[in-house]
């Protein structure tokens, strides 16, 4: 990488609004972080650190197309 290169991290949180989305009147009921079992459960390794809830509608939206 050059010196003066540019590096651009992508993150993702894991869906926390239950009811709907956060613009279709769902809401957010947790009053706590994740606990590190709920971490490693939505983004295990074995997935290469990707939200598994992310992946399951990717293959689903692949299906369809």
């Amino acid at each position: 990488m050059r010196p003066n290169g540019v590096k651009l991290f992508r993150t993702q949180s894991p869906r926390h609004f239950e009811g709907g989305d956060w613009n279709e009147g769902g809401s957010c009921q947790r009053d706590k972080p994740l606990s590190a079992e709920e971490v490693e459960e939505l983004f295990s390794l074995d997935n290469n650190g990707t939200n598994v809830e992310a992946r399951l509608v990717n293959q689903h939206l692949a299906l369809q197309y």
